[in-house]
């Protein structure tokens, strides 16, 4: 997509996402305390970030969601415990990810997952404005966290999964979303500790379908693959000390 088509479709993008989004209202979406945790010796602690995939939509417990999800598929893959905490916002973007976890302390967590893209790519949020927030939140998750903590940035979601943007504008915010893909896999690349993880949308479900359980035990499988060998088999009492 050209830049000036992009800029002179920016706000059709921003109308009619405005439009779809309202739709997300009748939607439920979980009602309890954000966490989550699978029992164990010398438990992970992980913290969900952003939008999307964290908010949990479709179901009605973070257990079910991604926080559960994940801490159940990952405690599965190392045989340890697993505490997981969720900061979201349906929101967030990387614009304005930094103020959003500026005030909490990210060095008591041994992994960071970062859900954002959806909204930037439903509004066509240019690559380069993009590019430039993005590393300036991903590179304050680095400094402030511990030296042993890992970052996972998840992947846009398809766009076109999500029912209330199934539609030809849609198709325009997924191939944006590729865009960011790309872009973020390359700039995760330059970082320390920081790993891409491509999200895919789960396999034989109609379009007309919100996610539900199955959808976050699909994401959260594909999560804790790229999270055991960044995080390791410890023992107990070998984990590093927070700086």
């Amino acid at each position: 997509m050209g830049e000036f088509i992009r800029w002179a479709l920016v706000p059709v993008m921003r109308a009619w996402a405005a439009r779809a989004g309202a739709g997300l209202g009748h939607v439920p979406r979980p009602t309890d305390a954000p966490h989550a945790r699978s029992a164990g010796i010398d438990s992970d602690r992980v913290l969900v970030f952003g939008s999307g995939p964290a908010v949990g939509w479709g179901v009605l417990s973070h257990d079910l969601g991604l926080p559960g999800s994940l801490a159940r598929a990952l405690s599965a893959r190392t045989r340890r415990g697993v505490e997981v905490d969720a900061i979201f916002n349906p929101h967030s973007t990387a614009r304005s990810a930094v103020a959003d976890l500026r005030d909490h302390d990210l060095s008591r967590y041994d992994a960071i997952v970062v859900t954002l893209g959806g909204n930037d790519a439903l509004t066509l949020t240019s690559v380069r404005a993009w590019r430039r927030d993005l590393s300036a939140f991903l590179r304050m998750l680095v400094r402030g966290s511990s030296r042993s903590t890992q970052v996972f940035m998840m992947g846009v979601q398809p766009i076109r999964a999500v029912p209330v943007f199934d539609g030809p504008l849609g198709s325009i915010a997924e191939r944006h979303a590729q865009l960011l893909n790309q872009t973020t896999a390359v700039l995760c690349r330059s970082l320390p500790r920081t790993t891409f993880v491509p999200l895919t949308a789960r396999p034989g479900v109609p379009s007309d379908r919100f996610r539900t359980a199955e959808d976050y035990r699909h994401w959260a499988g594909l999560l804790a693959d790229s999270m055991v060998g960044p995080l390791g088999v410890e023992r107990p009492g070998e984990r590093e000390s927070p700086a």
